[in-house]
Formats: C-alpha cells, sequence, structure tokens
C-alpha cells in the first residue's frame, strides 16, 4: 500500500495510529480467496459497517449476505454512510 494514505490519516485527519491488516491480505503469502481479493480490491469506502456480526466483537466489515441476514447489526453499530438501511 502506497504511503499517502497513512499520511494523510496520521496529519490531515488527526489519527495517532493507522491499522493496516488488510493490507496484508494482498500479499503473495496470503491464502484468501481470488473472489475474496476481489472484493476487497473493488470494496468503497461506503460499503462497510462496524459490526459484531461475525465474532461478538466490532470490525469492519463489507457489507454482504451474511452482515445483512445474520444481523442486527451491533446495537450502536457505525456506519460508513448515512443513507444506509
Amino acid at each position: 500500500m502506497p504511503p499517502r494514505p497513512f499520511h494523510a490519516f496520521l496529519g490531515a485527519l488527526g489519527a495517532s495510529a493507522v491499522q493496516v491488516g488488510t493490507a496484508y491480505l494482498f500479499c503473495p503469502e496470503s491464502r484468501i480467496s481470488p473472489p475474496h481479493r476481489a472484493a476487497l480490491k473493488s470494496a468503497r469506502d461506503d460499503a462497510t459497517v462496524i459490526t459484531t456480526v461475525y465474532s461478538g466483537r466490532p470490525a469492519r466489515m463489507i457489507v454482504n449476505r451474511i452482515v445483512r441476514e445474520l444481523g442486527p447489526l451491533a446495537s450502536g453499530a457505525i456506519r460508513t454512510d448515512e443513507s444506509g438501511p
């Protein structure tokens, strides 16, 4: 991942740290499936939510069928867009 987004988060946006776990999924050693890799590559910022659907702990996820059907999203879950359902 290029350093530019990190500089934006740490500088202009005022963050004190940046989590980059998803970036490691693009390494050749990653064993994610081609469809998962494609979904990550094409996901937009407004296609994610913070939810507890999978593990019971807050995590940012791409909204998919499981997130929609196993919800509801955790009470107070944070959406990245304000227009979502």
